[in-house]
């Protein structure tokens, strides 16, 4: 793809008012803005860089649809995991004697997964719905798509970003991820629980300093790799 024709696809998102729908959403999506980006964004400007070639904009729709209906799968699967993962970390020894936190975030995130997997089975149906769009299709079932993920312009023709579909077509993946943090911080102080109530040796607290080190070191190389593939993905010639 050229320097050029995403240029202008990027140029689109950062207008105006535009801008602050940005931030928030960058803002919201903070654990997961590689796949954001990927899944949206990218597939977005796409869209809008098509304007009115015809082609290029029936091939922009489909790879949207491939990219989403590929994402929504996979939040489907890994919500089920995570909702299963809740449900039975209730079971292990000594949870009533937990932080009152602790058993607080993993009920959120038992809410956050099940709300992920609605959402996301949801908006496959709806994807299927479209089908596959062709050169053959007609105008109206191109449209059908165009229209739930872009809007029309307020002045002028053509079309223009809409954040509240943005948002709306990647809140499932937000709420798994938010699932997963919620999971992760009320696992965290469930291990961590000796030192919150004082503790300062024993197996339990030996336990809470090598989950601390290795949570760290993976927290640390997890955002590592995710800036620096998402540096390396957005990366264009000039």
């Amino acid at each position: 793809m050229s320097a050029k024709f995403m240029t202008r696809a990027s140029h689109s998102l950062h207008q105006g008012p535009l801008a602050i729908g940005r931030i928030f959403m960058l803002i919201v999506t903070i654990p997961y803005y590689n796949i954001f980006w990927y899944n949206n964004l990218n597939s977005v400007s796409r869209i809008l860089a098509a304007e009115s070639d015809s082609i290029k904009l029936i091939d922009a729709a489909n790879g949207w649809m491939d990219k989403k209906s590929s994402e929504l799968k996979f939040v489907q699967v890994a919500s089920a995991i995570i909702a299963a993962a809740v449900i039975a970390s209730f079971s292990w020894p000594n949870i009533g004697t937990d932080y009152w936190l602790c058993p607080a975030l993993w009920y959120s995130s038992l809410v956050l997964a099940g709300f992920a997997l609605l959402v996301s089975s949801q908006q496959v149906a709806i994807i299927e719905s479209f089908g596959k769009i062709s050169i053959d299709s007609s105008e109206q079932d191109l449209l059908r798509v165009i229209n739930s993920i872009v809007r029309l312009k307020r002045v002028g023709s053509g079309y223009e970003l809409s954040w509240n579909s943005v948002y709306i077509w990647q809140s499932s993946m937000m709420s798994l991820s938010y699932s997963w943090c919620a999971y992760m911080a009320g696992l965290t102080l469930h291990v961590c629980s000796p030192l919150i109530m004082g503790k300062r040796s024993g197996p339990e607290f030996r336990t809470a300093i090598m989950f601390i080190v290795v949570a760290g070191f993976t927290c640390i190389n997890f955002s590592w790799c995710s800036y620096w593939v998402y540096a390396k993905s957005t990366k264009r010639d000039d």
